[in-house]
């Protein structure tokens, strides 16, 4: 059905179109006519008829003027003019105005039937238009929401689906710098009447108006995945919770209840973990409404062991090796291997192996690169998973040996140009075939230099070359995730996170906040 109205000062007018509409298009509904362009403005605002026919010539304010004035309000009826006026001017400022038709009097009954059946068609398509939208619009919500639910289970159920969550996150156009399961439930002493079927839609609706939140409903317990971007992290995401429970939760979405709140996880793979620490949180007997989960055990500083640093790096110059390897032995066993502490020890050894290594042997990277041999370090480095095995890496790599150069050795002319020039260029697009071109042979012989020489692929190469230099770029706290990216070569944020995490083991989270400590 189709409402219309015609706003014509002439009564035997308005009657002549009432005929013409009701002999001709059944499914139309006329509303009462109005003689003014003020009743028109009125009616309009009230009755949002489909279609208005409006003639130009009526006291007081005229049609235009009336049909100016509608579309300032951004009322979308349909207008078609009808009128004596045969100026080009009026016809020309009609247009303007968005009127979908013109028509002069006296009124040729088939010319009006052709105009007010364009009118017609036009809107059903746009209804038509508009109902495929709100369609599509209804299913992907559908699917967001399948797709919320099943990751969400795969968190409860201990093995979190990363390739769905990136499915998910990417059609959200965001990126994931980490987050916090956060689980609501009623007091133990039933202060507050929290039913978690009721306030799950209250309480999503206003938490997403701060940040990406995934919310789950299990047994008497809400629980509520928080993804807030990359302005929070680890060092301040307690007090960042706390406010926004406070202002979504229970003042916008007025709901009183308990919160429990895992540790910061910067790996999506270990919301699991979050899962078990937010419960564990919520049956702490404290009695404050929001809790937080402590990990057990002394949280061990990067800087209690960088203490030690300058006087094993002396040690290894000046002392015999059956010293130094007690004293490493010693050094790393004092500190357990809770998967915090491994990360910290293994940076620590990292560093350890490379700055007595340029002191033992300083002309060792006369003939090796040293950003391979980091690369080399870190890898094996951190393949380790006890003390013991972190305190043989250390004398491994302090005792190996320079290689003796050869025809195959990585001083080759080609790969050191190629190197060199990777290393000043690596911030650009580059690719194997550039290089090769600046070096002078074909990309295929470059390639195979390249792997025989430093058993790494171009793509490796390049990678640890940006690594390297992201890592740099991660002690200065002045530049965000997607700047130390761009600066790297990397413009896509989602892509340098990936690339970053896989190189090194960690995230550029974590790295900065090693550094920090």
């Amino acid at each position: 059905m189709y409402r219309v109205i015609i706003a014509d000062d002439e009564a035997i007018e308005c009657r002549g179109l009432e005929r013409m509409i009701r002999t001709f298009f059944s499914n139309v509904e006329l509303l009462p006519s109005v003689a003014s362009g003020v009743d028109l403005i009125q009616s309009v605002r009230e009755q949002q008829p489909d279609i208005a026919i409006v003639d130009i010539n009526m006291p007081g304010l005229n049609g235009l003027e009336a049909v100016e004035i509608l579309r300032m309000k951004s009322m979308d009826t349909k207008v078609i003019i009808n009128t004596a006026y045969h100026d080009f001017d009026y016809i020309k400022k009609a247009l303007v105005l968005g009127a979908s038709d013109y028509l002069q009097k006296p009124m040729d009954e088939q010319k009006f039937r052709e105009a007010f059946g364009r009118v017609l068609q036009a809107i059903e398509k746009e209804r038509q238009k508009d109902a495929r939208a709100e369609n599509s619009s209804q299913k992907l919500k559908q699917l967001r929401k399948v797709a919320e639910a099943e990751i969400m289970s795969s968190i409860f159920l201990g093995s979190p689906s990363e390739e769905e969550f990136a499915v998910l996150f990417e059609h959200l156009n965001g990126d994931y710098f980490g987050g916090i399961m956060v689980a609501a439930a009623s007091a133990s002493d039933a202060k507050w009447d929290f039913r978690p079927a009721v306030a799950r839609e209250p309480i999503e609706q206003a938490v997403t108006r701060y940040c990406t939140c995934l919310v789950r409903a299990k047994k008497e317990i809400l629980y509520l995945f928080l993804i807030p971007g990359e302005t929070v992290h680890t060092d301040h995401y307690q007090e960042w919770v706390g406010e926004l429970l406070k202002k979504a939760v229970e003042d916008e979405a007025g709901c009183r209840c308990v919160f429990g709140v895992s540790s910061w996880k910067y790996e999506f793979e270990k919301m699991s973990e979050a899962f078990y620490e937010c419960q564990i949180a919520l049956r702490n007997q404290e009695k404050s409404t929001l809790r937080f989960f402590e990990a057990a055990g002394k949280e061990k500083e990067l800087g209690v062991l960088e203490s030690a640093l300058e006087g094993l790096e002396q040690l290894a110059v000046s002392g015999t090796w059956s010293e130094f390897e007690a004293e490493i032995q010693q050094r790393i066993s004092q500190y357990e291997t809770e998967q915090d502490s491994l990360k910290t020890l293994q940076l620590w050894v990292f560093r350890l192996i490379l700055q007595c290594k340029r002191r033992l042997d300083p002309g060792y990277f006369e003939g090796i690169s040293e950003s391979l041999f980091a690369k080399r370090v870190w890898r094996q480095v951190g393949e380790c998973r006890t003390p013991e095995a972190l305190s043989e890496a250390v004398l491994r790599f302090l005792k190996e040996e320079k290689r003796e150069p050869d025809s195959q050795d990585i001083r080759n002319s080609y790969v050191q140009e190629a190197l060199l020039y990777m290393e000043r260029n690596y911030m650009e697009d580059l690719s194997l075939e550039d290089v090769a071109k600046t070096v002078g042979i074909s990309p295929f012989y470059l390639s195979r230099l390249l792997k025989h020489q430093t058993s790494e692929s171009f793509v490796e190469i390049l990678t640890d070359i940006r690594v390297e230099h992201a890592i740099r770029l991660i002690m200065n706290e002045d530049f965000t995730v997607k700047d130390i990216g761009s600066r790297v070569g990397y413009p896509s944020r989602t892509y340098f996170y990936k690339v970053f995490k896989k190189s090194t083991g960690m995230t550029v989270g974590e790295m900065r906040e090693l550094f920090r400590k």
